[in-house]
């Protein structure tokens, strides 16, 4: 569960811009927050 879990992050920080620092740790700070909800 775990490392699918990694593999989601992953994918959708690429999927984002990567250049904005902090964009991408916004977006990892909100998926963190989803995955301690469920």
């Amino acid at each position: 569960q775990v490392s699918t879990l990694s593999l989601e992050i992953a994918e959708r920080v690429l999927r984002t811009q990567l250049d904005d620092k902090a964009k991408q740790q916004e977006l990892v700070n909100n998926l963190l927050k989803d995955v301690e909800l469920n």
